[in-house]
């Protein structure tokens, strides 16, 4: 009798972790897809607070307060010297509490533009 209660109690447990996983990359994609849209000069990863609060506010939908996104900006430089681009890859965190766990995913991209 007690498996069956408890598996009452844990019934939506998956439902509510995938949501969050949704919710989480859909996050992450909003403020990735805003940062691509900046443009390569215009991310930095000085300023990456700055720049998530910016993505975030131009959401149309107001995002969960639980979840916390982050970036991380690499400047790579080119693989040779004869190769005419630079590249930066982008890397968004969001990281969420869900039932007393701590989650979080990962989403990246990349910029690039022609060597000046």
């Amino acid at each position: 009798m007690v498996p069956v209660f408890l598996s009452f109690r844990q019934g939506t447990t998956g439902t509510v972790q995938t949501r969050d996983e949704v919710v989480a990359f859909a996050l992450a994609g909003d403020v990735l897809s805003f940062l691509q849209g900046k443009g390569f000069d215009q991310v930095d990863g000085q300023p990456a607070p700055d720049l998530v609060a910016e993505a975030v506010a131009a959401r149309v939908l107001p995002p969960d307060p639980r979840f916390k996104p982050t970036l991380t900006v690499t400047e790579v430089p080119p693989p040779a010297p004869n190769v005419p681009f630079q590249y930066k890859i982008l890397v968004v965190g969001v990281a969420w509490t869900s039932g007393g766990v701590s989650r979080s995913v990962k989403m990246s991209g990349l910029l690039f533009r022609a060597s000046p």
